[in-house]
């Protein structure tokens, strides 16, 4: 495809399994592409960016727009075949309902199930309710936390912090996140330094709700 806007006339016409999304397109580069694909289409499609910039938080950058995993060009085959079987598997699978826990939670890199199989003790209802509460909340709370920074509130900020503690426990994110959330509930941060935690953050999130929208569809 030669745009942003026929990528997506494509996406409306038929089914596809992934997306390699470059950055730099002509009328929509891939930023907005991948903005619209989620939020007009309210598309869960793997989307991998393909980028000239291999800078420093550029990854985060593309992983913040909604995209599901990032590449470096020149591409290497071998890296992005390993990427394109990573997300056309866990797509597939999204739709096999008897795998096992385990077999399951080996399509993720990010979240980890144990926790959750553990207090779910099997029921299916339940971890279906606490995933849906995951994907819909860590947006909203996220957005509260760069809000509530912005309006210099460091306090409010620190304690919506707290909060997403509990929300991130139940996908066994604890310790992936905890270093960030602490700087923000506890360190005496500049904006610089904020914005760094933040974004790394919000990074992970972002896989992390990638992750959890392919296994609600498994429950």
């Amino acid at each position: 495809m030669e745009n942003g806007r026929e990528a997506i006339r494509l996406l409306e016409l038929q089914k596809y399994d992934l997306v390699l999304m470059d950055i730099q397109m002509p009328l929509m580069d891939g930023y907005s592409t991948t903005k619209e694909i989620r939020e007009k289409l309210k598309s869960d499609i793997p989307i991998i960016a393909m980028t000239a910039h291999a800078l420093e938080g550029e990854r985060e950058k593309c992983l913040n727009s909604g995209m599901n995993d990032y590449i470096a060009k020149p591409i290497r085959e071998d890296e992005l075949l390993e990427k394109i079987t990573t997300y056309t598997t866990l797509t597939r699978e999204s739709g096999t309902v008897n795998q096992t826990a385990q077999e399951k939670q080996k399509l993720f890199k990010v979240i980890d199930l144990s926790y959750m199989k553990e207090i779910s003790a099997g029921n299916k209802e339940y971890e279906k309710l606490v995933t849906g509460q995951f994907i819909e909340s860590v947006p909203i709370e996220l957005a509260a936390i760069k809000n509530a920074w912005d309006r210099n509130s460091k306090t409010e900020a620190g304690q919506l912090a707290h909060n997403l503690k509990t929300t991130v426990s139940i996908m066994g994110l604890t310790e992936k996140l905890q270093k960030e959330l602490d700087a923000i509930e506890y360190d005496e941060l500049s904006d610089e330094a904020f914005a760094g935690h933040f974004n790394i953050l919000t990074g992970i999130c972002n896989e992390s709700l990638a992750e959890a929208r392919i296994f609600y569809r498994t429950i």
